[in-house]
């Protein structure tokens, strides 16, 4: 504080406004960081997480075709509706693992890798029966087809779909962590801005308050000695507490009291000598008045 005080006027004004304007900084950084991190989550959700999810979405929707398209060539008389069901499932199998291949270099966490491999495992039973199914049902072997459809290929498919599930239920799951992710951000940003805005404003009253009584307690007491001096008083006492503008007002004060007050010292002694000479000016004219008169009798 009393360093402070010591401090020319225009500094301790810089002073505080610096300090205020810092703190307005740092909530500006603050919340332009945190902004930041909930754009990453934004981001995170929309350019990986949801793409994964489609993908997922994209892959069951083919089984399912592959498995209704399988069961409607097996059901159908037709020739010709047979052959589209089956160009169908084939083509919708071409379609999965694409889609599947695709989506493999994107899965980077360990967990993630792990459902991926079960995906992957789950398929590979999978595809070899859908080409025997349709091998036996081109070749008219529906009987054939029927069984290996009860004791193979829908467990086939029931393991891949499950495995492909518990990938989705994991993408969702992230999906909803980032989201929380970015509302405890939003939450620690405000709170952490508001406990900076609470500050610069007890840091801009405090410094407010602190140079204001310094500049206003020096400039009253200085005016105070100068109404003492105008009313002739000049036995003020004046102490000189800090080294600014407004110390250095008291101290010229203080000077220019001591210097009046000697003054005036030396005028009354001036003339308390004067007086003192004049009365023994007139006592020596009344003794010579006397003497004259003592003369005049005798002659």
């Amino acid at each position: 504080m009393k360093t402070l005080n010591n401090l020319n006027i225009g500094a301790r004004l810089g002073l505080a406004f610096a300090a205020v304007i810092a703190l307005a900084a740092v909530v500006v950084v603050i919340g332009i960081s945190r902004l930041s991190q909930l754009e990453e989550s934004i981001k995170l959700i929309g350019d990986n997480r949801m793409p994964k999810v489609v993908s997922l979405v994209d892959i069951s929707d083919d089984v399912n075709l592959i498995a209704r398209e399988l069961r409607n060539a097996l059901i159908w008389d037709d020739a010709a509706k047979v052959a589209t069901a089956l160009d169908t499932a084939q083509q919708a199998r071409e379609k999965m693992v694409k889609t599947q291949d695709a989506l493999a270099p994107t899965i980077t966490s360990d967990e993630g890798k792990k459902r991926l491999a079960a995906m992957t495992a789950t398929r590979a039973a999978f595809v070899p029966v859908q080409i025997q199914f349709i091998d036996l049902v081109r070749a008219g072997k529906k009987d054939e087809a029927k069984v290996l459809l009860t004791n193979q290929l829908r467990p086939t498919q029931l393991a891949y779909m499950d495995a492909l599930n518990k990938s989705m239920n994991m993408q969702f799951e992230l999906i909803t962590k980032a989201g929380v992710d970015g509302g405890a951000h939003y939450e620690q940003a405000r709170n952490l801005m508001f406990g900076l805005l609470a500050g610069m404003v007890l840091l801009g009253t405090l410094l407010g308050w602190v140079i204001t009584r310094g500049i206003t307690g020096p400039i009253g007491e200085a005016v105070a000695v100068a109404e003492k001096v105008a009313a002739g008083d000049l036995g003020a006492h004046i102490d000189v507490r800090s080294t600014d503008e407004t110390g250095r007002l008291l101290a010229a004060l203080k000077a220019m009291n001591t210097s009046l007050a000697g003054i005036v010292s030396t005028v009354r002694n001036s003339s308390d000598s004067i007086a003192t000479g004049s009365a023994q000016i007139a006592s020596g004219n009344a003794d010579l008045s006397q003497r004259t008169e003592e003369q005049a009798s005798a002659l």
